[in-house]
Order: C-alpha cells, then sequence, then structure tokens
C-alpha cells in the first residue's frame, strides 16, 4: 500500500474540517499519551490510515516514547479540547507499538501493529490482505464518532483529502 504523510503530500484537509495536528492525544481515562504529528493516508482512496503519534511528552512513563501509528478506528475526536482521544488501547500495547519510520510501512509493519493492538490475531492468506482495511481499525467513521461527553453537534464528517493543481 503506497501511503504518504499529509504534510509531505500535495493533499491539504478540506476547509471545515480541524487540522489535528499538533493536538494532544490522551487515553480514556485523560491521560496524556503523546501529540498528533500528522496522518498517513492512501491517496488513491483518499482514506486516512494512521495517526502518526509522537510520544515523546507523555504521563505514562511510556518505556519507547518514540513516533508510532495508530489507526484511524481507535480514536475520536475532542474538539472543545482539541484532542484526540485513543479508545481500546493499553499501555502495554502502547509500548508494543514498532517505531515509526517515515518510507518504511511495509505489509509486514502493518500487520506487526495489527497483531498487537488485536493481541495475536494472525494474518496469513492474501485473502487476510486484501481485506485488511475493510477493518474498524480503519474506519473513518469511529475517527469522528463523539460520546455523550463530547458535544454531538461538533461532530464532524470523515475528513476529506483534495489535490492542490
Amino acid at each position: 500500500m503506497n501511503m504518504e504523510e499529509l504534510k509531505n503530500s500535495d493533499f491539504e484537509i478540506v476547509p471545515g474540517e480541524p487540522d489535528i495536528t499538533d493536538w494532544e492525544v490522551m487515553n480514556e481515562q485523560g491521560e496524556k499519551i503523546g501529540d498528533v504529528d500528522d496522518v498517513l493516508f492512501d491517496p488513491e482512496s483518499r482514506k486516512v490510515r494512521y495517526l502518526i503519534i509522537d510520544m515523546e511528552i507523555n504521563t505514562l512513563m511510556l518505556e519507547n516514547p518514540y513516533q508510532v501509528l495508530i489507526p484511524i478506528g481507535l480514536s475520536k475526536l475532542d474538539e472543545t479540547e482539541d484532542q484526540v482521544i485513543l479508545t481500546n488501547i493499553t499501555e502495554k500495547q502502547l509500548n508494543e507499538l514498532p517505531k515509526y519510520v517515515p518510507g518504511l510501512v511495509t505489509p509486514e509493519y502493518e500487520m506487526r501493529i495489527r497483531d498487537i493492538i488485536e493481541e495475536n490475531v494472525v494474518l496469513t492468506t492474501v485473502d487476510d490482505w486484501v481485506d485488511f482495511y475493510n477493518h474498524d481499525h480503519f474506519t473513518e467513521s469511529g475517527f469522528f464518532r463523539g460520546n455523550d461527553d463530547i458535544n454531538r453537534n461538533s461532530r464532524i464528517q470523515p475528513a476529506a483529502f483534495k489535490q492542490d493543481k
């Protein structure tokens, strides 16, 4: 899969959608995990696949405070606080995630992330890879889904990208 970082691409967020770069990333308990450095997206489908999270400054005392990829479907926005909330991910999983290195996202790297998040799910066939993105972890609607604690009127639609010409 050929993916690009938004800030290093010829694409931009459609006007009216929030730019989450530099927003704090929190867990559901309100502890800081890090900050959003960028998003990784598929330029062909124009879908965000991952958040690039810089965990250098966090309140969890993480063992490996570097940049990691978090599937978009594991997050939701709190626009009132300019925060991204990660759901259903543990400190143990954050510590196990591989370091993100731009340009080195391979199918094996993505499968490793999924294995850590799903804990022991093994993808072994070509069919597994064909359907890899047809999973809740990559559903953009999860990123824009609020909860009762977040103002429902501030929910946004899936981010769309447009190419600068």
